[in-house]
């Protein structure tokens, strides 16, 4: 079958999870057991045109929100407002300023980390290099060389 099919035959299977989608995956395969390889086939050939079709739908209603969470925060920007918006139900829009954390430049990162003691971070991962640098900030200190350092607004719904 694949590269993998004799090894894998080897190996003891993995372990599904169990949950509540796990049991719904295990009542629709009880539902089909009964159908051959080209009625499975047919029925995984529409499932996927129906995810297709699915994906295209809320990728339209995903760039909505994002339009949306923009509009939200320009608006929350121009009235200096520093609570949340609250709906009449209880649920509130919350609007709050984070910091993005990249690698711009990987070499003078390595640099940086070497000249500042760090070189036991360097197999550093993103989430440790975020880390370090959002503390320098807090600290008032220079941030590690080669880092690109972002600020964007986070929108949140809460509450009913």
């Amino acid at each position: 079958m694949g590269k993998w099919s004799e090894v894998a035959k080897t190996l003891p299977r993995r372990e599904e999870e169990p949950g509540r989608f796990r049991d719904q995956v295990n009542e629709l395969k009880d539902g089909s057991r009964t159908k051959t390889l080209d009625e499975l086939a047919a029925d995984y050939r529409k499932v996927r045109a129906e995810k297709k079709a699915h994906e295209e739908v809320e990728t339209g209603i995903n760039a909505r929100q994002m339009a949306l969470e923009a509009l939200i925060s320009e608006t929350f920007l121009a009235e200096n407002r520093d609570g949340p918006y609250y709906f009449s139900d209880g649920g509130r829009i919350e609007v709050s300023d984070q910091v993005s954390v990249r690698s711009g430049d990987p070499e003078a990162v390595t640099a940086w980390a070497k000249a500042n003691g760090y070189e036991r971070f360097l197999t550093m991962n993103a989430k440790r290099l975020e880390g370090l640098t959002k503390a320098a900030l807090e600290a008032g200190q220079e941030i590690p060389d080669g880092v690109v350092v972002t600020a964007y607004s986070q929108v949140k719904l809460a509450g009913a």
